[in-house]
């Protein structure tokens, strides 16, 4: 059962997200969790952080990330970053620093790329040099859109 998914479908009971977030307070009971209820922690506190971008959680929530790596397999954490960055699209970009989660602690280079894929999308197009993703050929510099000048202009 997906953390995500059922707060979409109906709300989640108070006490359940507490109880949930409380656990993921608590590295001593991260060990003992089933997988299901570690995927929903962990899916919780990522909520958590992206919604309040409270830096005091960071710690802690990198270390759980990093004990789920070690016990949820590539497939479901990648299922979490999908549900999450859809979540967070749905929202019109709310707690998309979630995703940063997913790019300082996991080890898996798809994983990695598909959160920098959703982050410079959910960005949006901004101001900035580098916010948000680029067309082919889009930058001012001529070289950048491949190193080479047109050989039939001199």
């Amino acid at each position: 059962m997906a953390f995500f998914r059922r707060t979409r479908t109906q709300p989640q009971d108070m006490d359940d997200c507490a109880h949930l977030s409380g656990l993921g307070d608590d590295p001593d009971a991260w060990p003992d969790l089933e997988p299901d209820t570690l995927r929903e922690v962990l899916a919780l506190k990522i909520l958590e952080y992206g919604a309040t971008m409270d830096g005091g959680r960071i710690p802690r929530l990198l270390a759980l990330y990093r004990h789920a790596m070690t016990r949820l397999p590539v497939a479901v954490r990648q299922q979490i970053l999908q549900e999450f960055s859809g979540l967070t699209g749905q929202s019109g970009g709310l707690g998309l620093m979630g995703l940063m989660t997913f790019l300082a602690a996991d080890t898996d280079p798809g994983i990695r790329s598909s959160a920098a894929l959703s982050l410079a999308v959910l960005f949006g197009s901004g101001s900035g040099e580098l916010a948000g993703p680029r067309r082919a050929g889009a930058s001012k510099n001529p070289r950048a859109a491949g190193g080479m000048r047109d050989p039939t202009k001199r």
